[in-house]
């Protein structure tokens, strides 16, 4: 008997675990800044400056036009 208890208490561990981490991992995604935070943007530099500073794309480049940084 307590080779089950042993075996079920090991996956509800392993249950909290991953829950855990799948916790983490979705407000990691979920707080990660994307180009939605740089609009609107008016011109080229304002463009860059929001891609590098907010968004830390060092070394990518952004559209004005839509402001997206890539």
């Amino acid at each position: 008997m307590r080779g089950i208890t042993r075996i079920w208490g090991r996956l509800g561990f392993a249950a909290v675990v991953v829950g855990a981490l799948a916790f983490g991992a979705t407000q990691a995604l979920a707080s990660s800044p994307s180009s939605d935070d740089c609009q609107p943007c008016f011109s080229q530099e304002e463009c860059n400056t929001c891609c590098i500073v907010v968004l830390n794309f060092l070394g990518g480049d952004c559209l004005a036009e839509n402001c997206v940084c890539y």
